[in-house]
């Protein structure tokens, strides 16, 4: 004979059960099998013998008029003992009580599980008592104790459709055993687990925190052109998070335009770290042309269209010049393109500096080729001594 049901009893195992209870109880308890109360002397229920109990709402006595799962405006509810899951929706299966001027709107049904399939309810504006829940409009399980704890919790809801909403009473109760309080934070785990929202409970629920979790987010799945400008900033970047391991060969380079002027030094380049694999093609400045004869000097170079050059002066020599290096006439082309550089592309002549120029003095004047061919530069300047000789060198800068 067993002494505990399990949840799918045959009728045989229901009787044994039953006839045990009454041969072991007093007279004045009875157990109906039907119903599945337990009642004790007085005829209060004492508790139920299945574990499910399921709460239906009628305008009617019997259920059969306005059968509903919300209280609203309804004048009685109905209840229903089973180990079934599964509700029944024929109104003749449940005990109907009538609510003294019914529901309304702003009453629901209360109840309160202390263990032993036991079971209190209560109709009222309001929760009675901590550790009382309202009706879930779903089945409730007996074997599970309401709590009465006042301390806020910390729990997950989770769903399966793309809703982020605010969790229900019947998630929260469901979850913890009880309605929220002040306190409270449940994150919502929804869109079969893609992402997360947490809200916090004072008087009602609010956005407390959106985020999608790291283990969430698939490799490779954000790229360049899902990030919005600008959002991602130094400051935003811990310290010594990227470096050249990180990148991709070829991502960052001049004419991507992420590279600022004057922002790569000779401090911010490792030894050995560019070398002629990682320069681009046409990407340096290269002299195309030097002379070191006196002033009036012509100096012939191959350009191409679009080929910019700078004119400067040089001394060869280590020791400082006596007085300021200078253009002293305007400086004329000839070849592919003719003519003479505009005024305003010229260093004015007193402009030059006095000091050492072992390699290139001062800017004479800059130039941009607009056909492709032999272009001669006649330059005049002074001084013309210098030690170690004095000169004017043409460096063209490839596009």
């Amino acid at each position: 004979m067993p002494f505990l049901l399990d949840g799918n009893p045959t009728q045989g195992e229901i009787s044994e059960a039953v006839n045990y209870l009454l041969s072991n109880f007093t007279q004045s308890v009875a157990a109906d099998p039907n119903t599945g109360q337990v009642v004790g002397p007085g005829g209060e229920i004492q508790y139920y013998l299945y574990k499910y109990m399921f709460v239906k709402y009628a305008d009617s006595f019997d259920g059969s008029v306005g059968f509903s799962n919300t209280p609203t405006n309804k004048g009685y509810y109905g209840l229903r003992n089973s180990d079934s899951t599964t509700e029944s929706t024929n109104p003749a299966d449940y005990l109907w009580t009538q609510v003294t001027g019914g529901f309304g709107t702003t009453k629901f049904l209360y109840y309160l599980t202390t263990g032993g399939r036991a079971i209190q309810f209560q109709v009222d504006t309001a929760v009675p008592n901590p550790g009382w829940a309202v009706d879930p409009g779903t089945a409730i399980d007996l074997d599970f104790v309401t709590g009465a704890s006042n301390s806020p919790a910390n729990f997950v809801v989770i769903r399966i459709p793309n809703t982020s909403t605010a969790p229900t009473d019947a998630e929260v109760l469901s979850a913890i055993g009880r309605l929220p309080i002040s306190g409270d934070l449940c994150t919502i785990n929804y869109n079969s687990g893609l992402a997360s929202i947490v809200y916090k409970y004072t008087t009602g629920w609010a956005i407390f925190q959106k985020y999608i979790t790291g283990d969430l987010i698939v490799a490779n799945s954000i790229v360049g052109n899902n990030i919005a400008a600008s959002t991602i900033t130094g400051t935003n970047i811990a310290g010594s998070t990227i470096t050249a391991s990180n990148m991709v060969t070829g991502t960052i380079t001049a004419a991507s335009g992420v590279i600022a002027n004057a922002a790569i030094l000779t401090a911010n380049i490792g030894t050995a770290q560019v070398d002629t694999l990682q320069i681009a093609g046409s990407a340096v400045t290269f002299p195309a042309a030097s002379t070191s004869a006196s002033t009036g000097a012509n100096v012939t170079v191959s350009l191409s269209s679009g080929d910019r050059v700078y004119i400067s002066a040089y001394t060869g020599s280590t020791t400082s010049l006596a007085t300021s290096f200078t253009r002293t006439t305007t400086i004329t082309v000839s070849g592919a393109a003719s003519g003479t550089l505009a005024t305003n592309t010229q260093v004015n002549p007193s402009d030059g500096v006095s000091g050492t120029y072992p390699t290139a003095g001062p800017l004479m004047a800059t130039y941009t080729a607009s056909l492709t061919g032999s272009y001669t530069f006649a330059i005049n300047y002074s001084p013309t001594g210098g030690g170690g000789g004095t000169g004017i060198q043409v460096i063209g800068l490839k596009r």
